[in-house]
């Protein structure tokens, strides 16, 4: 029996089936602040003033915040994949809801994907593929930035989770 359940598990492993999916996930820190920071620019769903506000704190200079002020990027799923033999191919899409008009794709590649995708790796989402190639996704990610507390340079501000989907 023992040897049957490690067959089927390496047999499974090998063919790219996934054992567990939809993990959760969390991160923060750094890493959290690093994955907001580059999804910011793209998303439909932040105001002018948060994507500005954003883009400022990354760059690391100061914003004007009331106290209960929290800025709040949101994407439904990101899939980001490299190639294993076509090694300029870096692809990432990012899907986001927005209330008012629905469903909002952004796709990146090159440097924008890449730059999502090192993020995300940063950020230990969970990578799948085959042979050189990588894949990272995620589902239901939101990360919360605090700009208050960033201002106060202790390491916290900034809080990612998400549901590993690859």
């Amino acid at each position: 029996m023992k040897k049957r359940l490690i067959l089927a598990v390496v047999l499974a492993l090998g063919s790219g089936v996934p054992i567990a999916r939809a993990a959760p996930g969390n991160t923060s820190g750094a890493e959290a602040f690093a994955l907001a920071g580059v999804l910011a620019p793209h998303s439909p769903v932040l105001s002018s003033a948060d994507r500005r506000d954003m883009a400022r704190l990354f760059a690391g200079l100061p914003v004007t915040s009331p106290a209960d002020r929290k800025i709040s990027i949101a994407a439904s799923s990101i899939e980001c994949r490299t190639s294993g033999t076509d090694i300029t191919s870096r692809t990432c899409d990012i899907t986001y809801e927005d209330r008012r008009h629905g469903t909002h794709k952004v796709s990146r590649t090159g440097r924008l994907a890449n730059e999502v995708l090192a993020t995300l790796a940063a950020a230990k989402v969970g990578s799948g593929g085959a042979a050189g190639a990588t894949n990272l996704a995620v589902t239901n990610l939101v990360c919360t930035v605090d700009p208050n507390e960033l201002r106060r340079r202790v390491g916290g501000g900034a809080e990612c989770t998400f549901e590993n989907a690859g």
